[in-house]
Parts: C-alpha cells; structure tokens; sequence
C-alpha cells in the first residue's frame, strides 16, 4: 500500500491542487484499503472454515472434543474486528502521507528527500527486520519440534512395532472364573498360532502403550536404599512367548516357560534399568527380591533380564520393569500380542472368528496394530509440530511479502537515481546488487535479531523436546538458510526491475 500511495502521489498532488480536500483523498485511500481488508477477511474465513476438520484431525479424540471449533458469533465479531483495524492500521498511514503536504514536492519536481521520508523509510526498514526476526524464531521452533518428533519415533522402544497386532480384552467384565483364567490363557494363544499368518501370541496385563501401569515397592538382596531412593517398580504379568511376540530381546538367563507354573518357585525376569538401579551392574541373574505385599511375593528370583523397554509412555527414562510368569499370579490379563508374519491387520477377521469359538462370552474392545498405536500414542507431538510448521510457513511469506513490497517501494522511491547511474554507465549487475545488498543487510539484521531471540526463549521450549538441545546450531543454521534463501527470492522482483528501467524514461519520472 505504502508504494502504491508513492506512485499515486503526483496524481494526488495534482487533485488537492484543483481543490480536492485532503480529507475526502483520506477517505477514499481508506476506502480502497477497507475494500482490500473485507476481501481479505472474507477469504480468511472460509479457509477457516475449511481448514477447522484438517487442524481437529491432528488432535486426539480427547484434545478435539475440548476445542469448541466453530464458526460462532465471537470468531465473526473477532474476525470483523481484526479486519477493520488492518483496514486502518495499514491504510490510514499511506494516505495520509499521499494526502500530506509532503505531496506538494511532487508537482515542484523535487527530489529531495524530505525528513518524514527518511522517519517513515527506517519505520519500514524496522517492521521488515522484526517480520524476519519473527519469522526465523517460528521456522526454529518448527524445525525443533520436528526433530524432536523424529527422535520420539526413531528411538529404542525396547520393542518391534512392526507386525504386531494388540487385541484388548476385558475377562472381567465377560465374567470368566478366575479359575479357568491358566486354561483360557493356553487355550488362547495356542488356537490364535495356529491361525495362518501368525507367529507368535502371548498375554500381558497390559497392552503396549495403553497408558496403564501397576506400581509396588521393592526390596531387592544385598541392596542398602540409600536415604530418599526411589524403591518402586512397574511390574507386568505375561504369558510364555511374550518377549518374542512383541520382539524384545533377553540379555541374559532365560524366558518364561511351561516350568513356571502356580505352585512353582516365584520367578521374574528384569529391565536393564531395574538391574542398574538396584545391582549397581552386578549381574542380575540369580538374585532375589521381594514386593511389598503377601509373604509369598517376598522372595522371587530373577531368571532372566531384558532390554529397557517403555511399555506405557514413550517420552523419559525407560521405568524398573519387572515381568512376571502370568501362572503363577492369579489375575486377569487384558491383552493379547500377536506377532505376524505380513500385514497384522489381515488377521483381525481370523482372530475374532477364533476368539468368538473358544470363549464366546468375552468382551474384545479393540484391534490395533502396535505401529498404529505408536502413531497415536505421538499424535499430540505431531499436531504441535505441524501447527508450528504451518504457522512457521505462513510467517515466512508474510515475511518474503514485506521484504518485496519495501524493496519495490524503495526501488519507486529511487527510479530517478538509478537512471542517473545508468546514464552514467553503471551496468545492470551494479544496480542489481544495490538492491540485493540492501535486502541482504535487512535480512542478516533479521536472522542476527531472531537468533538471539530464540536462544533466549528456546529454554521454554525444554519440555517440549526429546534428545534435542533447545539451542541446536543445525536447526538454527537450516531455519536461517531457509529464511535467507526465500527472502533473495523475494528481493529479485524488485532488483530486476531495478535492472529494467530506461535511463531516459528514469531522468523524466519526477
């Protein structure tokens, strides 16, 4: 608007000349930009309404429903509210200066450069630079965040989760006899094998990132808690075959198997963590250690350790993890794994077909493939991180679009210059480079602004990463290539224009 206003200004000057008032100049200016801004507006709000599905599928089912996305009266009275004020905030200033006395020096020739000219050119060289600085902290915490997805989901889990199917069950709810729970374990895992395309099957008290977890103090042999030590572990009940199933792998000793049974020894089978923690490295294989609880879980020893492995959250430490031997432990376990040799989700109708014929009264609520259960397990990650990214992406247009329009207005302001240089014989990449240089110091004021800007905030965005400094030089050096690389675009439009004007036509434009 500021160089459209510029190249208006003779007209302008010319029209208060034959008794034009400089309020209706104002008004109309103002007109044209509340045109712009309700034109503007409008479409704002059908990509708004457009876009509200798109954002809400980003959230889970849970960040969704806490979200009142519609279009009601408040985002209408906002959205005119926000209209109007760009209408003025960004028509009243270029109108006023083309309606100004300013505008007279336009009729006289003049190409000097008035002392308003020079307040109202640092003013814009000023917004460009805080658009950049802006800009870059947006594409840095974009860039974080997307890193930091990366690392969630590139990391160790302690497990496969390739083809892998969860099935959640609910024998409690279905009434089945804590008696028959061994027999319908077996009876289980033994018909879900035999299926086509299974591997293997197992049972656990809980499934892989279900969110739920069993707690219990421990005091393991030979080991002194120190004051204020954390003695607890997670425990987890499972079938034979379980670290198989879901692809863990056992370090040391042994898996469960058919010997332990209810009436055997108490065994279990440790993380590397719990060994760590309480073993200080000695070797975990042969020791014993006691719950908190009945007599009977006093003594248990440890057959075998496994990897660290994060079964209910994948952010933070992998938790003391203790597996126990399902047989000797009565309780209900409301998980099935079952490892496939292709697609896990091909199994699904061969699998309720198989669980309906061995126990028909039991409640199956849902089979999820355990790669799915990641992707949703990170999906609060992932909506974050493609917000930013998206605001990031709009930030940088609107930063490339202020850079172009300041350089074309400057280029406007300095057409009587450049023809002079060219008169003279200063060639086209001469002039081309005045413009760039001028975009390039903007630009690197920008970045050099925003850099130290994000280092200072980046600590705020600590808990919002995993495996990843707040201020990560290849992050920052990307956002700032990529900030640079489309604010040179940006600046040839102008430039090249610059290289196109006729001497002649140049020396004649005021």
């Amino acid at each position: 608007l500021l160089a459209r206003a510029s190249s208006r200004r003779r007209e302008l000057a010319v029209r208060v000349a034959l008794g034009a008032g400089r309020r209706r100049i104002v008004r109309q200016l103002l007109t044209e930009s509340l045109l712009l801004s309700a034109i503007g507006g409008l479409l704002g709000l059908l990509v708004a309404r457009w876009t509200i599905a798109f954002l809400l599928g980003l959230l889970s089912s849970q960040g969704a429903s806490a979200v009142g996305a519609h279009l009601d009266a408040r985002v209408l009275i906002f959205a005119a509210g926000v209209t109007t004020l760009a209408a003025f905030l960004y028509g009243l200033v270029p109108a006023l200066r083309a309606a100004g006395d300013e505008s007279q020096s336009a009729l006289r020739g003049s190409s000097v450069t008035s002392r308003s000219d020079r307040r109202a050119w640092r003013l814009r060289r000023g917004l460009v630079v805080f658009q950049v600085a802006v800009s870059l902290c947006l594409l840095v915490g974009a860039g974080l965040l997307l890193r930091s997805l990366v690392n969630l989901r590139g990391q160790d889990f302690g497990f496969s989760p390739g083809p892998v199917l969860i099935v959640e069950i609910d024998p409690q709810g279905g009434g089945i006899d804590r008696a028959l729970l061994p027999q319908l374990h077996r009876d289980l895992v033994t018909r879900i094998e035999a299926v086509r395309g299974v591997r293997n099957a197992s049972l656990s008290l809980y499934g892989l990132l279900s969110g739920n977890q069993r707690v219990v103090g421990a005091t393991v042999d030979g080991h002194v808690a120190p004051n204020g030590q954390d003695t607890t572990i997670q425990e987890l009940r499972v079938t034979p075959g379980y670290f198989e199933t879901i692809g863990a792998h056992v370090v040391s000793g042994r898996s469960f198997d058919d010997r332990d049974r209810a009436g055997a020894p108490r065994v279990a089978i440790v993380t590397d963590s719990f060994a760590r923690h309480f073993l200080d490295g000695r070797p975990a294989v042969g020791h014993r250690f006691g719950l908190d609880g009945p007599a009977s879980s006093r003594s248990i020893e440890i057959v075998g350790t496994v990897r660290d492995i994060k079964p209910t959250d994948l952010w933070g430490d992998a938790p003391r993890l203790v597996f126990f031997p399902a047989d000797q432990v009565d309780d209900y376990l409301n998980s099935i794994e079952i490892r496939a040799d292709g697609d896990p989700a091909r199994l699904i109708p061969d699998v309720r077909r198989v669980m309906a014929e061995v126990a028909p009264a039991l409640p199956v609520l849902s089979m999820t493939p355990l790669a799915e259960q990641v992707d949703r397990s990170l999906r609060e990650e992932r909506a974050l991180s493609q917000l930013t990214a998206i605001f990031g992406v709009v930030a940088l247009m609107l930063a490339a679009i202020g850079l172009y329009g300041v350089l074309a207005y400057g280029v406007t302001q300095r057409t009587n210059e450049i023809g002079v240089r060219r008169a003279l014989g200063a060639p086209a990449w001469h002039v081309l480079w005045m413009v760039f240089r001028q975009a390039l110091g903007w630009v690197g004021a920008g970045v050099a602004i925003g850099l130290v800007a994000t280092a200072a905030l980046g600590r705020l965005m600590g808990s919002l990463l995993f495996g990843l400094d707040p201020i990560d030089p290849m992050t920052m050096l990307a956002s700032g290539g990529i900030l640079a690389g489309v604010s040179l675009i940006a600046a040839y439009w102008p430039a090249r224009r610059a290289t196109r004007i006729d001497p002649l036509a140049a020396l004649r434009h005021e």
